[in-house]
């Protein structure tokens, strides 16, 4: 049997698929669905356990952790002074893609960040971050007119749980 247990928030854990099964060689692979709508606020790490009972009698138990990111704020920045050219807003609703609009031909360093203490500063301490190409490592874009970037992806981290 798999059941959930000790949710925080209650109700977090949708659905879990499959509810009983054996283990194969391979393992056996279990879906589990959240509820986005009991997530609590920026920031906050949500978490649940999974039980597996076992022919055994010795139950394993699965963490299920979800930290909830909320708004991102995509830039354009300048690489030489650091300022923001332009900006665009993203979040789950939007399965965090982003249109950056605007943009003149030149360089520009593409990066993300959270404003979660509202203090009208991003990449602060306390804000989840990243830049294109990779987390820690930016790297100067160079527009050429009439430009269209696509699949400029990158991740972006928060604070170890």
């Amino acid at each position: 049997n798999i059941t959930k247990e000790n949710e925080d928030p209650s109700g977090l854990i949708l659905n879990i698929s499959p509810t009983s099964g054996s283990a194969g060689p391979g393992g056996l692979e279990i879906q589990v669905t959240l509820d986005i709508n009991v997530l609590q606020q920026d920031g906050s790490t949500n978490l649940a356990y999974i039980k597996i009972d076992n022919s055994a009698g010795n139950p394993e138990y699965v963490n299920v952790i979800y930290k909830y990111i909320g708004d991102i704020y995509v830039v354009a920045l300048d690489p030489v002074t650091n300022d923001i050219i332009e900006m665009c807003v993203t979040n789950f609703d939007k399965n965090y893609e982003y249109i950056i609009e605007n943009l003149e031909a030149g360089s520009y360093i593409i990066g993300a960040s959270t404003n979660r203490d509202d203090d009208n500063y991003i990449f602060d301490d306390g804000e989840v971050f990243g830049f294109f190409p990779y987390i820690f490592y930016e790297a100067v874009l160079n527009l050429k007119p009439g430009t269209n970037l696509i699949g400029v992806d990158f991740l972006v981290i928060d604070e170890l749980l």
